[in-house]
């Protein structure tokens, strides 16, 4: 990837270091609003792009899973 957006996202990683990252799967009612600028489908798309651009810098992705909210914050806390 050599997108200019790619270079500035990898130029500020490469002056911040996470101990982990978390890829939150989206929600099955991902619906575009005022807040939200992708549809479901965009937002699995752009899931699965922000999880390689975290591979290439030498991440290694905690997933997340759809369930409900309670499983969902015991998944991230058991990965802490």
């Amino acid at each position: 990837p050599t997108s200019p957006t790619y270079k500035k996202v990898k130029d500020a990683a490469q002056k911040t270091k996470y101990e982990k990252i978390f890829i939150i799967e989206p929600l099955e009612t991902t619906e575009k609003n005022e807040i939200r600028r992708e549809n479901h489908e965009e937002a699995l798309i752009l899931g699965r792009k922000l999880e390689n651009i975290y591979k290439d810098f030498g991440y290694t992705p905690i997933s997340i899973k759809t369930g409900k909210l309670e499983d969902r914050i015991k998944q991230i806390t058991d990965n802490l």
